[in-house]
């Protein structure tokens, strides 16, 4: 009988509805002005938005960044537009080194120099190293808080800033090459690439800023006066040599025997149009055979390049070198790097010339 009225009393009862789901919010307005898409956001909205914000501003204060030794921002010097900007509108492209203010003195009495600050020795983005300079930390970290940060941690990994004074390789200063030069408003100009780095670290310079490089200069001289000069060759034959060749001794440079007779294996093969390997052991001086065949054709006026050695990038030093050695007179030029560098070498060393 229970069951019966429990039974009864539930087909009695209305059926239980489903919530509805809330209503959806209309799509914001969209309106077009000069063919640009505008969306507008309904009054209601917009008040709530600006009331979150104004609440948000209250509770959370606004802090002063500190320079990491008790010194807020308004009191150290500089402002970081300066330190972005610079005078000339320069921007901090790396940090080589730090210091304490005044010092060179990089340990700190935590009594007697409590409030020092830190200074950082930059290279400027499009500068070269020449122009380094010392700025203060403060307004460098506001301006370019990764660049700083990046430099703590390379610092805290290796051991690269303590090789040399202020971080900074003397190399980088020196030049490797003249590119060319401009001339402008009664200033000259000279495009420098600097030793071992590569050319797209190439800068304009003042020629009154260059540091002393009159060798370089006069073999960039020479380079323009013999990209329309095309030398006389000969056709006929190399000759062999029975004895060291003049060059070689003009250098004060002596091949040995078998390297002497290797060069003459390699001009006669040249002359029967026949592709070789000069398959010596390790050591012998297949780097200088080598070198000493091209030269060889450029003095004797059999062929005036240019000539393309491909080498890996391990050894491209050590052909430099010998390049240097047994060929000062031959143009060099090492087409390697980024696209940039090989655009630069394009346009400003495959101008012509021998070698």
């Amino acid at each position: 009988a229970e069951r019966a009225v429990r039974k009864s009393a539930r087909k009695a009862a209305p059926a239980r509805q489903p919530t509805p789901p809330p209503p959806t919010p209309p799509p914001p307005a969209v309106k077009r002005k000069g063919g640009v898409v505008e969306t507008v956001v309904p009054e209601e909205e917009e008040k709530g938005r600006r009331r979150v914000r104004a609440r948000n501003s209250q509770e959370v204060p606004a802090q002063q960044p500190t320079a990491g030794n008790g010194t807020t921002a308004a009191a150290a010097s500089g402002s970081a537009s300066e330190v972005e900007d610079g005078d000339d509108g320069k921007k901090a492209e790396k940090i080589l080194d730090w210091r304490y203010k005044g010092s060179q003195s990089k340990v700190l009495d935590a009594v007697k120099d409590a409030t020092k600050e830190k200074e950082f020795y930059v290279k400027w983005k499009g500068a070269s190293y020449l122009h380094c300079q010392w700025i203060p930390e403060l307004p460098l970290a506001q301006a370019q808080p990764v660049l700083v940060r990046h430099f703590y941690r390379r610092a805290e990994e290796s051991l690269e800033t303590d090789m040399f004074e202020n971080g900074l390789n003397p190399a980088w200063c020196r030049v490797d090459r003249v590119l060319a030069q401009s001339e402008a408003g009664g200033e000259l100009r000279y495009l420098i690439k600097w030793q071992e780095l590569s050319y797209d670290q190439s800068s304009w310079e003042l020629a009154t800023d260059l540091p002393p490089c009159e060798e370089e200069l006069a073999a960039f001289k020479a380079r323009e006066a013999a990209v329309d000069k095309t030398p006389e060759l000969v056709d006929h034959a190399p000759r062999q040599y029975t004895e060291q060749p003049p060059w070689v001794s003009r250098l004060d440079l002596e091949l040995h025997p078998y390297q002497l007779q290797g060069l003459n294996w390699l001009r006669a093969r040249w002359a029967a149009r026949e592709s070789v390997i000069l398959a010596d052991e390790m050591g012998l001086g297949k780097t200088i055979q080598s070198v000493a065949f091209i030269v060889s054709l450029i003095e004797d006026r059999h062929s005036a390049g240019p000539f393309l050695v491909c080498a890996p990038l391990s050894t491209i030093g050590n052909w430099q070198r010998e390049f240097r050695l047994w060929a000062p007179a031959v143009n060099v030029v090492v087409y390697a790097g980024s696209a940039e560098a090989r655009q630069l070498i394009r346009d400003t060393e495959f101008g012509g010339g021998a070698g």
